[in-house]
Order: structure tokens, then sequence, then C-alpha cells
């Protein structure tokens, strides 16, 4: 019984228990000495094994508390990388639809006019020098208006924004128990072109799929934006390789290869490179862009 209460954390009762009960049985003992002994040698042994139980009992609850915990923060980061990403999808969706809408509205209708007006000309002894080049005319005008409307739809559907990325990036990451220690310069939306803040989110999601993809599960990546002082962004990311890809069920939707060009047609640069135990890519993003 003393054990019990000792295992239970029901410490001074126990002691106190154990106390009694070696004094009454010693009281009452045509020996005792050697009572006395035997209940020095057994209560140590009681409180010792009582105590170790006891430890054990603790530490397991506290490892299976921790487990409970870290499953339920994984379980909370991937619905919010999942809705995340659903939200993605329906922006580009509804992106998609505007701009199908917008140009049939402006766009499609200016070219069918085109279409009936080269029909007309096309007859012969209808075309003029003067037609013809107001033809042409219309027709770039018209074409110069795709742009706009596209880029107008793409003001409409938000700035990207790089804090808020790098955020989203680390819960994805830490759905496979991969931290990602990031250094990202303070303030820096305001200080950010369009494009810049564009490509560079472009950067750290494709960044951080390869990461979720090659490294081992329990392991530290790191992520560092920064400003440079002529305006251009550099980002850089590191992680360990592991011996075999992670089935992840997706991927970065993009690929290095599509984003090395991308940067560089914005006047930008893209290096990645590995030795047998690490991953480490680079990028610098020039200030050029729409704001």
């Amino acid at each position: 019984l003393v054990g019990v209460w000792l295992v239970r954390s029901w410490i001074i009762p126990g002691l106190l228990l154990l106390l009694v009960t070696e004094i009454s049985l010693t009281a009452v003992s045509p020996h005792p000495s050697l009572q006395a002994i035997g209940a020095v040698f057994g209560s140590g042994v009681t409180i010792a094994l009582g105590l170790a139980i006891r430890y054990f009992r603790l530490k397991t609850a506290k490892a299976n508390t921790q487990a409970e915990h870290s499953r339920r923060q994984t379980e909370q980061a991937r619905r919010e990388a999942e809705l995340a990403r659903r939200e993605a999808r329906e922006t580009s969706s509804l992106i998609r639809k505007q701009l199908a809408v917008q140009l049939h509205d402006t766009i499609a209708k200016d070219l069918a006019h085109i279409a009936i007006k080269a029909q007309e000309l096309s007859q012969p002894g209808c075309a003029t020098p003067e037609e013809l080049a107001a033809l042409a005319n219309q027709a770039i005008a018209t074409s110069k208006r795709i742009k706009p409307t596209i880029l107008q739809l793409d003001t409409e559907s938000g700035r990207a924004n790089i804090t808020e990325t790098v955020s989203l990036v680390t819960k994805m990451l830490s759905t496979r128990n991969i931290t990602l220690q990031n250094d990202v310069s303070e303030n820096l939306a305001p200080q950010v072109t369009r494009q810049q803040a564009l490509l560079a989110c472009l950067v750290i999601r494709e960044a951080a799929t390869n990461i979720l993809k090659y490294a081992p599960t329990g392991t530290t990546a790191s992520l560092e934006v920064t400003r440079e002082p002529d305006g251009a962004i550099t980002i850089t990311t590191s992680n360990t390789i592991g011996d075999s890809p992670a089935n992840i069920g997706t991927t970065g939707g993009f690929g290095l290869a599509n984003l090395e060009r991308q940067i560089t047609t914005n006047g930008g640069e893209l290096e990645y490179s590995h030795t047998p135990a690490r991953w480490i890519l680079w990028a610098t993003i020039p200030t050029g862009g729409k704001e």
C-alpha cells in the first residue's frame, strides 16, 4: 500500500503510514532490535522502488503529453497549409474567370470587328492604303489592351507578401517535423517592388517544397531574406539531404528550371548546388519591375 501511495505521488501520507506501521511492528515485536533493522532495510527498499516507479511513470506521462501536443500542432499546421493552398487555388480560379470575361467583353469583340473589316477589305478594289493602315492601327491598339487588362486583374488579386509566405512554409515544413530558422529583413514589404515580392515568394515556396521533399525528418533548415543597399533582394536557403526523397504527394508546381528562367528574365540570378550532405539555394532579385 505504501508503495502504491508513493507511485501516485502521495509521498507525505505514504511516508507517515510507513513510519507508523514500522514503529507499531517494532513495539510489539519480541525482538525489537532485529525488527528495527528489518524496518530500516524494508522501508529503504520500499521508498526506493516506489520513487523509482513514480519517476518513470511521470516521465512516460510527460513524453506522451509532449507527443500528443506535437501531433496536434502538426495536424493544425497541416490544416492551415491545406486551407491556404485551397484559398490560393480558389483565387487563381477566380482570376482566370475574370480574365476570360474581360477578354471576351473587350478584346474578343474588337478582334471580331477587325476580322469583319478585313473580310470587307479583301474584296477586289475595296482596300486603300489609308483603310489598311487604320485597320493595322486598330489591331495594334487592341493588342495593347491585353496587358493592362491582365495587370489590372493581378492588382486586384492582392500583393504577394514575403513575411506571410515565410510563415506559411514554416508551418508546411513542421508537418514533417522540419524546423525552419528564418531571418527576414525588418519592414520588408513596403521596401520592395511588386515584381520583387512576387518572385521572392516563388523562390521561397519552391525552396521550401524541395526542403520538404529531401530534408530528413527532425532536422533544421535555414532561410535568409535580405534587402541589399541597392534595393535588391537576396534569398539563401540551406538544408541537409536525406538518403531518399520523402513521399509528400505534391510538387512545387513551378520547378527550379522555370524559376531560374523567370528570375533571369527579370535581371536576377538563381543558383543552386549541393554537397553530399547539404543542399544550398541562392537567388538575387533586382528592383526592376512593376510596383
